[in-house]
């Protein structure tokens, strides 16, 4: 009987949420393509990507792949529409890998990393790795298909290692045909500073982190800057969003969620974050180069599934609302006016300093992002705010039965 009274809840709850999510599924369907990218819709108040940002930032995320397959695409700017234009620009059809009769230069580095990548000790909870001969080659036409849209469409896109691992993400969680026109855009937006034709442009951004940790903990980012170490030893997780460094793929399509519709500086907040989260491991280590590296760079790695599987995700995932908060308390343009580069410069303009993205303006974001994040009406906080409850509530139910 209490099972019983469980599983009925459970199903109530599910569908509350689902009918939140598919009322801002079909908003924001309908806001892109009544849009274009050079002419977004102006004065929308709707803040439909705010709306969903929130539904991400709950425990869980946005949960299943099958509402991230209806979610994802819109959070980078694709309705139905949208993608059926894309596809037939690049004359790409189901089943068929895109541009599979043109060669690229990068295709020999693909193939190197690509029979590298999806090994058995990597996100061990994803069944879609069962075959991995069959998924190694889709990644590959995957990748391959993503270089050659960018050349055709002049963007001089470079493949870097890491590429592989986002390019995994959006492979098993859309399938390729649906994960082409999302990682091209990802490349284009998100990802472009890491494929110019060099890291000077990455490099650059990390300048943040260290001033962003001093805001917070004076005595950790004295510790840290006195052993010498580089901020690039979070450079990993910021090109791949952590996938390559979390051990499950759940966590990964969490954090994912959360990062496709957020500012592209955020994974820098995260990276702080953790940092800030480290605190007290990181002060027992010694202010030496080597071993201080080794300790900060192998932070998202020392996470195992076990430590962060309960009703409250302690560990990692309580990182992302506290680098919201971070966000929120030392918005990215008051960051970017209080770092500089070594030789005194301010940080130049990138795609990281870039927000809105075109495709974030589709579903309201304004060109200042702090209005956007904060021009609610109460009826909309109480409403995600009840969905925030659902969602909470489906969390706990079903990590209480795992125990």
């Amino acid at each position: 009987m209490l099972q019983q009274s469980k599983e009925a809840m459970l199903s109530v709850q599910q569908e509350e949420l689902r009918k939140r999510v598919m009322a801002l599924i079909k908003q924001s369907e309908d806001a892109i393509d009544k849009a274009s990218l050079n002419s977004p819709i102006e004065n929308n108040q709707d803040l439909l990507l705010t709306d969903l940002r929130q539904l991400a930032m709950i425990p869980g995320g946005f949960g299943t792949r099958d509402i991230r397959k209806r979610v994802w695409p819109l959070l980078l700017g694709f309705s139905r529409q949208k993608l059926d234009e894309f596809f037939a620009l690049h004359r790409i059809k189901p089943q068929v890998p895109g541009y599979a009769r043109i060669a690229h230069v990068d295709d020999a580095q693909l193939h190197r990393d690509v029979d590298r990548s999806l090994n058995p000790n990597m996100w061990h909870d994803a069944q879609l790795l069962k075959s991995r001969r069959k998924r190694r080659k889709s990644l590959f036409s995957l990748l391959h298909a993503i270089m050659c849209i960018g050349k055709v469409e002049k963007l001089d896109l470079h493949y870097y290692q890491g590429l592989h691992d986002v390019a995994a993400v959006f492979q098993l969680t859309m399938g390729v045909h649906l994960a082409t026109p999302l990682l091209s855009r990802a490349c284009s937006t998100f990802f472009r500073e890491p494929m110019r034709a060099n890291f000077d442009t990455v490099l650059v951004i990390f300048q943040v982190l260290y001033p962003l940790i001093k805001t917070q903990d004076i005595e950790l980012y004295n510790h840290i800057t006195a052993s010498g170490v580089d901020p690039y030893f979070a450079l990993p997780w910021v090109i791949t969003w952590f996938a390559h460094h979390l051990k499950t793929f759940d966590q990964v399509c969490r954090l994912y969620d959360i990062l496709l519709c957020s500012h592209p500086m955020f994974s820098l907040y995260l990276s702080a974050s953790l940092v800030l989260h480290h605190r007290k491991r990181i002060l027992e280590c010694d202010c030496d180069y080597a071993e201080m590296h080794t300790v900060l760079s192998k932070l998202a790695d020392s996470m195992p599934i076990e430590d962060i599987v309960d009703i409250l995700f302690h560990s990692f995932l309580m990182i992302i609302p506290k680098a919201d908060e971070l966000m929120q308390l030392i918005p990215p343009d008051e960051l970017l006016a209080m770092s500089r580069l070594s030789n005194g410069d301010t940080i130049p303009p990138s795609s990281y300093t870039t927000y809105p993205y075109k495709h974030q303006k589709l579903l309201g974001v304004k060109d200042d992002p702090r209005k956007s994040m904060t021009m609610w009406t109460r009826k909309r906080k109480v409403n995600l705010l009840v969905a925030s409850v659902v969602i909470a509530a489906i969390t706990s139910t079903v990590y209480l039965e795992l125990f």
